[in-house]
Parts: C-alpha cells; structure tokens; sequence
C-alpha cells in the first residue's frame, strides 16, 4: 500500500515536471518564432 501510493506520489512530480517543460518548451518556440517573424 504504502510503496503504492510512493509511486503515485512520483508519477504525479513527474507528470507535473513534464507539463512545467513542455510549458517552458513551448514558451521558447514561441518566443523565438514571435523574434524571427517581427524581424522579417
């Protein structure tokens, strides 16, 4: 029961450790694409 729910518990800080990069990741895409598109 006990490692169960350990296992939840790093399951849950991994998937919110991905979506804060992909957050991040996206974040960066965008602003660089918004610096190559003004400066054409």
């Amino acid at each position: 029961m006990l490692a169960h729910f350990f296992t939840n518990l790093t399951w849950i800080t991994y998937s919110q450790l991905l979506a804060v990069l992909m957050l991040f990741a996206d974040a960066v895409y965008w602003t660089e694409c918004g610096c190559s598109i003004s400066r054409i």
